[in-house]
């Protein structure tokens, strides 16, 4: 006579879709978490309105690549949702091909809205020329608001 036997054949499948299960949400909720990490920084963004304009004296008119020429940059505050918040403006300029300083600033508490402040970058040797003697150059405007937070308002290249 035979014996049956017990078998055990179901309990395997059943464990290994469970761990299945259990990796995928795992899985997800790691995927979910580095995600939401990256979309933090997208909510401090900052509404301010701003009028940039860069311009530079060399006295002769004509610029070669090693004057050392200041680049003046008036900014005017125009509005905007964060605007009373704004307690300081540094502007930057630097050389976009990497040739000259690596970039000089200036900082000022800010005037109010519709008052332009002039900066003043000197120092910028070893910028190169383009075509019609005017300096390519990055100019940079980060903002400084009360919560002690900063966030760039400005970045353009710009031919002064």
């Amino acid at each position: 006579m035979r014996i049956p036997r017990h078998s055990d054949d179901a309990v395997s499948p059943v464990i290994a879709t469970i761990l299945l299960v259990l990796i995928t949400v795992v899985f997800l909720a790691v995927v979910g978490m580095v995600l939401i990490s990256l979309t933090d920084d997208a909510g401090s963004a900052r509404s301010v309105g701003l009028i940039v304009k860069p311009s530079r004296d060399s006295g002769t008119g004509v610029m070669t690549q090693n004057d050392g020429i200041p680049v003046t940059v008036t900014v005017t505050l125009t509005g905007g949702a964060d605007a009373a918040a704004l307690t300081s403006l540094t502007v930057a300029v630097s050389d976009p091909l990497g040739s000259g300083s690596s970039g000089e600033r200036d900082t000022r508490t800010c005037a109010g809205i519709g008052v332009p402040m002039t900066f003043t970058i000197d120092d910028l040797d070893g910028y190169s020329a383009d075509r019609t003697g005017g300096m390519r150059c990055l100019v940079t405007v980060t903002g400084r608001f009360t919560d002690g937070s900063s966030s760039v308002l400005y970045q353009n290249m710009v031919t002064v």
